[in-house]
């Protein structure tokens, strides 16, 4: 995953990459590829002297290569490995740890059979190395399952964004955000709706209790009455007659 330390290497290449024409920069793309703090690709691909590699019969395939570990797995190396030069296996090893991030983009739990077969990998030791390995860089995040021989991704590092894949994430967000919208609408009409039903409930209980009060200092008033009532006949019949 990108550092200090890292980021310093990029910005040295992209500053060699401004400077070079040809051979040079296909070795601002082999240092680029092979090194094991660099995993975001972008940048070089746009710059200028390197994007120029695309339509140089000689140096193409490098501009693709550096395309791939910007945004391909070690599949699409496999499958069509006339587009590409030989990798290196510094290279191999790289492309295959950004493989896995794709792969955990798709699912969160990765089973070592598919994994053995997609990276051609020959057995599980090997292949928990390169797990292990990618776990130590902060590649991606998760726990090694040797019971269920699979991994349990938790999260991963961030891989470059094709303009399709911008543009789709554009539109989902969207979409979610427009969703969003209309929740939130109708949360506010379900607030408003419950703050009436609730200020409509305050008043009839004040109304209630005003009621019940007035009842109390009626009755109360009546039984007061009843009581000096009941005193003054009292204290009539104490009184003697002449």
């Amino acid at each position: 995953m990108a550092d200090s330390g890292s980021n310093s290497r990029l910005e040295t290449l992209l500053l060699l990459a401004k400077q070079s024409k040809g051979r040079a920069c296909v070795e601002i793309i082999k240092n680029a590829t092979e090194d094991s703090s660099i995993y975001t690709f972008t940048e070089l691909l746009e710059s200028p002297n390197i994007a120029a590699l695309k339509d140089n019969e000689e140096y193409s395939k490098y501009y693709e290569v550096l395309k791939l570990f910007a945004f391909g797995t070690y599949q699409d190396y496999k499958n069509s490995p006339d587009k590409y030069i030989p990798l290196s296996e510094k290279q191999l090893i790289k492309l295959k740890l950004l493989s896995l991030v794709t792969l955990s983009g798709q699912s969160k739990i990765l089973k070592y059979d598919d994994l053995l077969k997609y990276l051609d990998i020959p057995n599980v030791r090997e292949l928990e190395d390169l797990l292990i390995n990618a776990i130590y860089q902060n590649i991606i995040c998760g726990k090694l399952d040797q019971r269920n021989k699979q991994v349990d991704i938790e999260y991963t590092m961030c891989r470059d964004l094709e303009t399709k894949q911008i543009t789709s994430i554009k539109y989902i967000l969207s979409n979610w955000l427009k969703t969003s919208e209309t929740v939130i609408e109708k949360l506010d009409q379900e607030i408003k709706r419950i703050d009436s039903e609730v200020s409509k409930k305050i008043d009839e209980q004040t109304t209630y209790d005003n009621s019940i009060q007035e009842l109390i200092k009626k009755y109360k008033l009546e039984a007061m009455n009843e009581a000096e009532n009941y005193k003054l006949k009292k204290e009539k019949k104490k009184i003697p007659y002449n």
